[in-house]
């Protein structure tokens, strides 16, 4: 774990540690010397620690707020093209409209096209000689049969 500190951290801990030391060693050998070196290295390390800290905080702040950004104006980007594509949907959707109806009187026509071909005069002319065809050939298979 010590090894993924900063070293900065490292020697404040370090700093903090020396600076209990110094006092007692100041209190025992009456010098201020002792308590007052290590205190002051500790609090300048306490200092460059701090302004590190507050430098990767803005930092990360500063990351998050441009990644918001760019995810808005992804976001925003995603807006308009779906805009477009309702648009273009849209537009599909009336020319299929104006095509059915541009269709309806052509397949009508056609209806009444297939009406008048059922309908014809020669079904019923060829239905009249069909029948006298086989009347014909009743009648011929009804003759005697020549002799040979």
């Amino acid at each position: 774990m010590m090894n993924n500190r900063p070293w900065v951290e490292i020697a404040e801990y370090i700093s903090i540690a020396a600076s209990v030391v110094g006092s007692v060693v100041s209190v025992v050998s009456g010098q201020l010397i002792y308590a007052v070196l290590p205190l002051s290295i500790s609090l300048v390390l306490n200092v460059v620690n701090r302004r590190r800290i507050e430098q990767l905080s803005r930092q990360s702040s500063a990351t998050a707020i441009a990644q918001k950004q760019q995810l808005k104006s992804a976001i925003a980007t995603m807006a308009q093209e779906a805009r477009i594509l309702v648009t273009a949907v849209e537009q599909l959707h009336q020319q299929q409209s104006n095509l059915n109806q541009s269709l309806s009187p052509i397949q009508a026509q056609l209806d009444a096209l297939t009406e008048q071909f059922k309908k014809r005069p020669e079904l019923e002319q060829i239905k009249g000689l069909t029948a006298v065809i086989t009347a014909l050939q009743h009648y011929l298979d009804r003759l005697p049969k020549p002799e040979k």
